[in-house]
């Protein structure tokens, strides 16, 4: 079952090969990052379980923290992800459907690049496996007879 870790840990990999020398954050740093950085947010906004699967809705959040806020390096940047996850994420062996891409600038000064974008997938509930003896020979021994009712 794909999990919200996975996707968060092939976003990881996958910038980490675009850019190999720019760092990546979570939301649980503040303070110390380094510039260049990338701050990913991976967030479950729908979940609907069934008896053998589940659906899924995960949003995804890149901002890009620049050495110095540059116009030029920040829409390179909206070129990379679109070209990056404009069809499919890879998530191990899984190619999951991206959708709603979104480019902007946020943050104070409306000068931190942001890429957004939506993954909608299905995955199916791992189940233990049934152990239970299943029901040997049956023997009936009663003659079943049929009514008349006319």
């Amino acid at each position: 079952m794909t999990t919200v870790k996975d996707i968060r840990v092939a976003l990881t990999k996958a910038l980490k090969a675009e850019y190999p020398n720019v760092k990546v954050y979570g939301f649980d740093t503040v303070e110390g990052y380094e510039r260049p950085s990338f701050f990913v947010y991976v967030t479950q906004t729908f979940y609907e379980p069934t008896i053998n699967v589940t659906h899924k809705n995960v949003n995804i959040e890149i901002d890009y923290i620049q050495q110095t806020p540059d116009e030029a390096d920040a829409l390179s940047f909206f070129e990379r992800m679109e070209r990056l996850f404009c069809q499919k994420l890879q998530v191990g062996e899984r190619f999951l459907n991206t959708s709603d891409l979104q480019m902007y600038f946020d943050g104070e000064n409306k000068n931190i690049p942001c890429f957004e974008m939506d993954v909608e997938f299905y995955s199916e509930i791992e189940k233990e496996p049934d152990t239970t003896p299943l029901m040997g020979e049956v023997i009936y021994d009663e003659e079943v007879k049929r009514w008349d009712y006319l």
